[in-house]
């Protein structure tokens, strides 16, 4: 007997499509991509961020004070209370809103996109 209960998903993959910020735009007024949406055969959804998908979902996090799925809702904990963020938890998404922004930064003073 395996140590580990095996995790594996089983079910295929029926359908993705993209998710697009409803807030930031490109400096051309494109939609930003942060993500994609998944549908599993067995009617799963499930949505994956890109990076800077998960930067603009900490810094709204960061704005709110709480826990937010990807899909953008508010989590709640067993007693049906607003699952607040810790001071570490908003530590850690003050520091990668902070990596981000270095890094937009690092890149501009490079050239930027060319």
């Amino acid at each position: 007997m395996p140590k580990y209960q095996e995790t594996k998903r089983r079910a295929e993959i029926v359908k993705t499509s993209p998710v697009y910020s409803t807030v930031n735009k490109t400096k051309d007024g494109e939609r930003v991509h942060v993500g994609t949406k998944i549908v599993y055969s067995d009617g799963v959804t499930k949505t994956l961020l890109t990076p800077a998908g998960k930067t603009a979902k900490a810094a709204q996090e960061l704005r709110v004070g709480a826990h937010m799925t990807n899909e953008g809702k508010f989590k709640y904990d067993d007693n049906g209370n607003l699952k607040e963020l810790t001071k570490a938890q908003k530590a850690y998404r003050r520091g990668r809103v902070d990596q981000a922004r270095d890094s937009a930064k690092c890149f501009n003073a490079k050239g930027g996109k060319k």
